[in-house]
């Protein structure tokens, strides 16, 4: 079973335009990708101690079989873009997908230091789409993280000196900005909607189950 056939069974799996849809698309993308592995007769790593039996080699033409196999479905996607829960679960598709190119790419330029930081961006990303799918507000949590960070950058520009946040400090669209954020961030809170952690929002995913598991991982 190679990448393209991987590509056309999910292909014709997902059809609606349902954030949990795409959980199990995502579920049955990995065990699929999983029995592929087996059957090359290839021992998956369960522990980082078993990682020794890949080489190096044999990661790197798993991880692009996994890419491709990914891209392959993206011009049967279809979601609700007015929807936030869908269009953040698309979108944190393609930044996954994107990751995964980053890291082939920083392996052949033998960068290596620099893959566990795109690869703990790659779960983030798989976290907060696994969220998306059994919490239906958990969108809110993203927007509310999002203009926590945007709120106080934009003050910071307004106050002007700051030659890195020039370009913002010119925009035009900068008061219009200010306003809109401060008036998201009010509402959202005012709901009781808070930016999770980190360790919650892996909890929540079901990736870890207790603090001691989120430390090793």
């Amino acid at each position: 079973m190679d990448a393209v056939q991987l590509g056309h069974d999910l292909h014709g799996q997902f059809t609606a335009s349902s954030t949990p849809t795409l959980r199990r698309m995502l579920s049955t993308f990995t065990g699929k990708l999983i029995e592929w592995y087996r059957r090359a007769n290839t021992v998956i790593p369960r522990t980082l101690e078993m990682a020794a039996i890949l080489t190096l080699d044999e990661l790197l033409a798993f991880l692009r079989q996994t890419i491709q196999a990914g891209e392959s479905i993206c011009p049967g996607l279809r979601y609700d873009f007015y929807a936030q829960r869908d269009r953040y679960s698309a979108l944190l598709y393609y930044a996954i997908l994107d990751h995964a190119r980053s890291i082939a790419a920083l392996a052949d330029a033998k960068t290596y230091s620099a893959i566990p930081i795109v690869t703990r961006s790659a779960l983030d990303a798989y976290a907060d789409i696994a969220n998306l799918a059994d919490h239906v507000k958990y969108w809110e949590h993203m927007e509310e993280a999002d203009a926590s960070k945007w709120k106080p950058l934009l003050e910071r520009a307004s106050r002007g000196g700051n030659p890195a946040l020039r370009g913002l400090a010119e925009s035009d669209l900068l008061p219009q900005g200010r306003r809109q954020f401060s008036k998201d961030l009010k509402e959202l809170r005012a709901r009781g909607v808070s930016t999770l952690g980190a360790e919650e929002r892996f909890q929540r995913a079901g990736l870890i189950t207790n603090t001691s598991r989120c430390t090793r991982f």
